[in-house]
This record gives structure tokens, sequence and C-alpha cells, in this order.
């Protein structure tokens, strides 16, 4: 493990490549704005922390990071995901609240192995079909953000327990939602839904503790 958060570094030096068998590294509220190439040689790294950095672009060095499970990137200012996540299988959980993401590539799917996802506070207006494909997601964070509607697939995330969608702009729920029968949570607050539909009436029934 190598933590060296809470610093006033601005640049990580290509030697941190040589670090092989580095497992959890803490880079967490520097001043980091990119990273060394050299990056791509930390093949059992798990853990990734750079919350509070000054990074504006997704690093396409994270791509080759195969071994990686958890990914926090909150409190930056990236505006983009590349489209290259083939190789991020292995990727569990994903942080980017607070960013300035305002769409999502359709090749998040390919990140099969998400379990955890937190959007929370970013500008994103639409999700891609191709993200109902999360067949593993069981915590689904996207408040505050722009959405005006989900996916009409939406309800394939049949894995989801917990989704918070506070503080949008929805209209209308799709009815494939009523069949999420795995989800125990559901935040609607801040919308601008007319009234209890039917998907939420049968997300009761189901056992759902809805806030609308």
């Amino acid at each position: 493990m190598l933590d060296f958060g809470h610093n006033c570094a601005t640049s990580l030096p290509e030697e941190i490549g040589t670090l092989r068998n580095l497992q959890y590294l803490y880079l967490s509220d520097n001043g980091f704005s990119q990273v060394p190439n050299s990056m791509t040689q930390l093949q059992q790294l798990r853990y990734l922390n750079m919350t509070d950095d000054k990074l504006t672009l997704f690093p396409q060095e994270f791509y080759s990071l195969a071994a990686l499970q958890e990914l926090r990137l909150y409190n930056n200012q990236i505006a983009a995901l590349p489209a290259n996540s083939s190789k991020m299988c292995q990727l569990r959980e994903l942080h980017l609240m607070n960013n300035r993401l305002e769409t999502l590539p359709e090749e998040i799917a390919q990140m099969a192995a998400l379990q955890v996802i937190d959007l929370e506070k970013n500008a994103i207006a639409r999700l891609p079909e191709q993200f109902c494909q999360l067949q593993k997601l069981t915590t689904l964070n996207l408040r505050s953000n722009l959405l005006t509607e989900l996916p009409e697939e939406f309800g394939k995330l049949s894995s989801l327990v917990s989704l918070n969608l506070r503080a949008n702009r929805l209209t209308r729920l799709p009815q494939s939602m009523g069949k999420m029968k795995a989800l125990r949570r559901l935040d609607l607050r801040w919308n601008s839904l007319s009234h209890c539909t039917p998907v939420i009436e049968q997300l009761i029934k189901q056992g759902c503790m809805v806030h609308y």
C-alpha cells in the first residue's frame, strides 16, 4: 500500500511504474491533473483513490489496470469518459461524484463486473441503452443530475437494490422498472413526477421503500 494523500504534489514520477506489486494507491487531495504513462505497469493494483485532485480528463492509463476493482475519482473536473473500457473487466466500484460529466459512453456496458456506481452531482441528461446491460449492478446513485427520462429497458438491471434518482427532471418512469424485484430503496424526490404511478405502486408491493 502507498498512501500519498493530502500533500501538495502536482505530478507523479515515472518511477511509480516500478512498484509492480502495489495493490492499494491513495493519491487524494493533491494537485494532480494527469498521471504518468508508467502507471500502466501497475498490473496488481486493486484500489486507486484520486479524489479531490485536478483531473479534467479520465486518464487513459487507467484502462490498462486490468486488476483494478475500485476506482474513486470524485471531486475532480472530469467532463467525459473515454470509450475504451473493455480492459477494466474486474472493476466493481466506480465513484465519480461531483465531476462535470454530461454523458456516458455506450461502452460502459463492457465494465460487466460493476456493482456500485456513484454519479451524483454531475450534469448527465441521459443514459445510453447499453447501461441496462450491467447485470451485476446493486447500487446506483444518480442524484442531482439532469435526467429527464430513463432507458425503456432500465428494468433489466435486475440485481439493483438501491437506486437514488433524487433531484433530477424525471416526468415518467419506464414500465420495465416494475419488474425490479430486488430493489429495496428508491429515492425519487425533487423530480417532476405528477403522481404515484403504477410502477411505483408495483415496487411498493414488492417490498421497496420509495421516497417521492
